[in-house]
């Protein structure tokens, strides 16, 4: 490349060999250069030169990709942030800040919040609440009742994948789950105990002196054809004496 040499008065000197790569550009006090070959007008700047430079539109162009993308990001984070989660299945976390629709879920449906996998020793139905057999060595799953204290002092469960004995169950410590055959027996807001008169079936708060109290959860959506659970069961239970005795706590 030859030497440039700049006459300030005469604006551009008359020796000046422009062999195609620069273009002059003037001004009020000097004449200035660009070098062409080293302009970048690639509005992605994919070359990630330390030498090229990039044109006004090329960096418009670049800066207004990034914004786009930025703010497409900013509104699905948004739009997941608000959105309504209804499809958790067993072992699986719910997002932080969802919401679940109880209008979707369909008769012995679940929404399982902690639970697992476990053995039935007798025929087990979606709703019935189990404990572990302690008595058994396979450690399997039978009915709770309340009627008396070693059919009540298990670890509580719900079924919510049923099946027959010595078959694979689904149990959920933890969660929700919908039961249209309870339109008549609860309202929004009631408290679900453990039935002191029928295996594994869920019950108002039982009040015959011998029988247990043991609260297993609690309606949160009634809308005439369906009913949900809140199932969350406490680990304290009661057993129901003559009053002039009082109660007695267990845990």
């Amino acid at each position: 490349m030859p030497i440039i040499f700049h006459d300030t008065t005469s604006r551009v000197d008359s020796t000046l060999i422009d062999h195609g790569l620069l273009q002059g550009i003037s001004d009020n006090d000097h004449t200035q250069y660009e070098l062409l070959d080293n302009k970048d007008v690639d509005g992605l700047l994919t070359s990630n030169s330390d030498t090229k430079y990039c044109s006004q539109k090329a960096a418009k162009t670049y800066v207004d990709a990034e914004v786009s993308m930025a703010s497409a990001s900013a509104a699905a984070a948004l739009a997941a942030a608000n959105s309504v989660q209804t499809d958790v299945d067993i072992g699986e976390e719910l997002t932080h800040g969802h919401f679940i629709d109880f209008a979707v879920l369909v008769d012995g449906e679940s929404r399982c919040f902690t639970g697992r996998n476990a053995t039935a020793s007798l025929t087990l139905a979606v709703g019935e609440i189990v404990q572990i057999d302690a008595v058994t060595p396979a450690n399997k799953w039978l009915k709770q009742k309340a009627d008396a204290e070693p059919t009540i002092k298990g670890m509580s469960a719900i079924i919510i994948e049923g099946g027959d004995a010595d078959e694979t169950v689904k149990i959920m410590f933890q969660g929700i789950l919908r039961k249209d055959s309870l339109t008549s027996v609860f309202a929004l807001g009631d408290i679900v105990y453990i039935s002191p008169t029928t295996a594994g079936a869920w019950s108002i708060i039982p009040s015959t002196v011998g029988h247990f109290v043991k609260p297993v959860g609690q309606i949160m959506y009634d809308d005439s054809n369906n009913k949900v659970i809140y199932f969350d069961p406490s680990k304290t239970y009661v057993e129901i004496i003559d009053l002039k005795y009082g109660i007695k706590l267990k845990n």
